[in-house]
This record gives structure tokens, C-alpha cells and sequence, in this order.
């Protein structure tokens, strides 16, 4: 371990931990650790993180909390904040004079960034992720997966010592502000998200960027060249690394779709995709492209690429097919927290009847999304949430004028039980909200758990 790093960081400061869920906890217990003398502050908008606190961590008495409305007004306390991701910078952007700002996404990196594969995209970034791992853990047995998809780095710090390779995926929230880059870097898409955590629609960009803005000659970025925004900025802005590009047409990139085949650095590695894998949908592709080539880069055999795709089946609430009640599909896709991967989730569910949409409004576009609900042979939609209410507006034309019902549900527990009843057998039913879960839930995790538990319950 490093110790320089984190002494330089810490040793001898005031530290403040501002968030307190599952990555501040982590941060407290890596400090801690470290440092069992040092007086910890710990900042959250929730009254009751004292309570959870004790209930926590037992018998620790070196702490000061700062909680409620007025939890950012003590910033200035301190000589180095560990920023969760869920916390905006906005929120304190406007204030002169701040304490040092760091994050467990900046601290991992400076401590094992030549080692690190990380992953990001708007969509697609969890499933890339636990590919590249499916893959290398077939190679070594040392090598982990952290990140947005559910675990802290730094509760993965003496792992991550042994480890030939560390995946490593890469929210936004955890890009933003960063400056340091991983080894080898994979953008798979960038469309409208978060635009209530960020003041414009340029600075959510602007993190994405961030994931290989600081890498040097002997790194490699992995980008979809097919996404505009992407490539548009790669065009104009000098990039040091090595640039791996990705696409569904041969061109200039690395690897790619030629006919039914998969092909990278000029070796056929899957023919006939049809037949090659468990993971549906085409809207995988991409991913499935941007995990062959990081497993390229990082010197993987080639059968235990395939093997390790191959094998993939998929993750939770990611197209789920939860199964066959009352001889309709059920299918959960909560993950589809904006509006092109709803667009995915329409176009590869076969015989589609019924989708349940909608949920927090963070005011990103809906257009395409209305215009493809439009031209499909969806009869039924149940909007839910702000989002939905939106979603109607600009679908009202096509209801009006077509057999397409559509009803607006109170509660999620309405819009699944009209979602049952008007799903024809034979026919296939999806939760695909293309907004966020905010309004109703914890997380699309809590969402997508519950659209199963009330399906299965009302079919017992």
C-alpha cells in the first residue's frame, strides 16, 4: 500500500465525511482505519445518521456530526472532505474558499490507476463492467469489480493490492471533478441524464470526459465512435492516450459488427452472434464490443473471451424476463432510467402489448421516446410519476387517434395490477420507466423488486 498517498491526504487534518450511505460508511471505516485517533466530522441532510451511526459502528466516540438543512454550512471546519457521489457539487459550487475535496473514486485511482479498467456510458456501464470480469476471472482468480455497480473501492483496498486487474465502474458522480484517469478507459454512450444533480447538460459531459482526460501515451481509450457526442469531441480535442474505437461497421475501428460476426484487431472472435450468446438485445453489442476489446488490451486468450461472454447471462432489472404468469412475459428493465434505453427495451421485447413508464421527472427530452411509442404496435401504456404525465402530453395524439388505451396510474401497485389485466396472453408486458425512481422508491433496484414481488403475488 501506498501510505505516502494517503498521509499526505489526511495525516494531521480536520476531515469531514459528507454523505453517509453506503460509500460514506465505507469512507469512515477506510479512515478509521488508518488513523484510529483522528476526530472524524460527518456531514448529512438526514436527522437520524446519528442513529444509524450507533447502530453501525458500536463504541466509536471520536465524532462530530452535522446534520439537517444547514448540514453544508460547516465545510469550512475542515482541511479535507470525502464527498459522496450522490451529493452535488452545485450544491456548494458558489462558495469561495473550500476545503480540499476528494472522493473514494479519486483517492482508488491514486492509489491503483495502472491496474484499472474503468467503465462508463449513460447505459450499459454495469453490464460492460461485470463482463470484463466475467472474462478476466476466468484468467486469474485476482481480480475484482468495484464501483457504481454496488461496492466501495476502498472496502476492496487489500484485495486490490494482489490484483492483476481491478474493473472499476465509473457513475458521473464519481467522474465529476476527478483528475486522474484510469489505464485503459471505456465511454460506451453519452445521452441526457442527471440533469437535476448538474447546472447544464454540458457538465454532465464534461465528467464522462473525465474518465480519460488525464490519461497519457502508454494508456488506451475504448469509445463508441458511433455515438455523436462522443466522437464529436474526440475530433476536436487532442487526446494522449492510445484511441480504440468501437462500432457496428468495420471503418477504422478496433472491433465490429461485419454481418453476423464480431471481429477485433482484424480476428473473427464470435460468428454468427445469433447463436453466440445468452445476453439479448442489440443494444448490448456495444457493450459486448467494449469488454472484448479491454480483454484484448489486457492480453486475455481469446477462448476465454468467447467463454466469458458466452456464458453471460445478464444482470438484474436490465431486460429481466422474470417469467410466464397467466401466459404473459413479464419483463424488467427499472435499470431504464432515460429514454434511449426504454427505445432498447421497446424494440427487442418480442410481442409487446403492455409498457408500464414513467416515474421522477428530471426534465430530460422525450421525444424520440414519444415518437417511438408512436410508431409501435404497443395497445396498452400506463404512465406513472411526473415523467409519465409528461410522456402522455406528447403522446395524446396517437392515443386519441388509434386503438391504443392508455391510463394514468396513482400508485405503482395500480399500474402493475391494469398492466396485468390488460396484457393479453401470448403477449408480453414491460416496466421500462425512462425516468429515475426517486418519487416512490429507494432505488430502480427497490422498483424493479417490487414490479416482480406484486407480479408473483397476484399469480399465486
Amino acid at each position: 500500500m501506498n501510505n505516502k498517498i494517503i498521509n499526505e491526504l489526511f495525516k494531521n487534518k480536520k476531515i469531514l465525511i459528507l454523505g453517509f450511505g453506503l460509500e460514506g460508511k465505507s469512507s469512515y471505516n477506510f479512515i478509521r482505519n488508518y488513523f484510529p485517533d483522528v476526530t472524524i466530522g460527518i456531514a448529512d441532510k438526514k436527522n437520524d445518521i446519528q442513529d444509524i451511526f450507533k447502530t453501525t459502528f458500536k463504541n466509536e466516540k471520536k465524532i462530530i456530526f452535522h446534520t439537517g438543512a444547514d448540514y453544508l454550512n460547516y465545510l469550512f471546519l475542515y482541511d479535507v472532505i470525502v464527498k459522496s457521489p450522490g451529493i452535488s457539487y452545485k450544491k456548494f459550487s458558489s462558495k469561495n474558499d473550500l476545503p480540499l475535496i476528494t472522493t473514494q473514486a479519486e483517492i482508488f485511482l491514486r492509489l491503483f490507476r495502472d491496474k484499472i479498467i474503468g467503465v462508463t456510458g449513460t447505459k450499459g456501464k454495469s453490464t460492460t463492467s461485470s463482463i470484463i470480469y466475467n472474462i478476466l476471472k476466468l484468467e486469474s482468480e485476482n481480480v475484482i469489480l468495484v464501483g457504481n455497480i454496488g461496492v466501495p473501492p476502498l472496502d476492496k483496498i487489500a484485495e486490490s493490492e494482489k490484483c492483476s486487474w481491478i474493473v472499476f465502474e465509473l457513475s458521473s458522480h464519481q467522474l465529476e471533478n476527478l483528475k486522474i484517469s484510469p489505464h485503459i478507459a471505456i465511454l460506451l454512450n453519452i445521452f441526457e441524464e442527471h440533469l437535476d444533480h448538474y447546472k447544464s447538460y454540458n457538465d454532465y459531459q464534461t465528467a464522462k470526459f473525465n474518465i480519460f482526460k488525464y490519461q497519457n501515451k502508454s494508456d488506451s481509450l475504448i469509445f463508441n465512435s458511433e455515438n455523436n457526442i462522443i466522437s464529436d469531441y474526440i475530433s476536436k480535442t487532442p487526446v494522449d492516450s492510445k484511441l480504440i474505437s468501437i462500432g457496428n461497421d468495420a471503418g477504422n475501428n478496433f472491433c465490429y459488427l461485419k454481418g453476423n460476426d464480431i471481429h477485433c484487431n482484424g480476428d473473427m472472435v464470435f460468428k454468427d452472434i445469433s447463436k453466440s450468446f445468452k445476453l439479448a438485445g442489440k443494444h448490448n453489442l456495444i457493450n459486448i464490443m467494449a469488454a472484448i476489446s479491454a480483454c484484448k488490451i489486457a492480453g486475455a486468450d481469446k477462448n476465454l473471451i468467447k467463454k466469458g461472454v458466452s456464458e453471460f447471462t445478464g444482470l438484474p432489472h436490465r431486460l429481466e424476463f422474470i417469467g410466464n404468469y397467466g401466459g404473459i412475459d413479464f419483463y424488467n428493465d427499472s435499470i431504464a432510467t432515460i429514454p434511449e434505453a426504454t427505445i432498447e427495451a421497446v424494440e427487442n421485447v418480442p410481442n409487446l402489448s403492455t409498457v408500464i413508464i414513467g416515474g421522477y421527472d428530471r426534465g430530460v427530452n422525450y421525444e424520440k421516446l414519444a415518437e417511438c411509442l408512436k410508431n409501435s404496435s404497443i395497445k396498452t401504456l400506463i404512465f406513472i410519476g411526473a415523467a409519465g404525465d409528461r410522456i402522455c402530453k406528447l403522446m395524446q395524439k396517437k392515443i386519441n387517434s388509434s386503438n391504443t388505451i392508455a391510463y394514468n396510474a396513482k400508485t405503482f401497485e395500480e399500474a402493475v395490477k391494469l398492466s396485468i389485466k390488460n396484457t393479453p396472453k401470448n403477449k408480453s408486458c414491460l416496466l421500462s420507466p425512462a425516468a429515475a425512481s426517486y418519487d416512490m422508491f429507494t432505488n430502480f433496484e427497490e422498483r424493479g423488486k417490487k414490479f416482480q414481488d406484486l407480479i408473483i403475488n397476484y399469480f399465486k
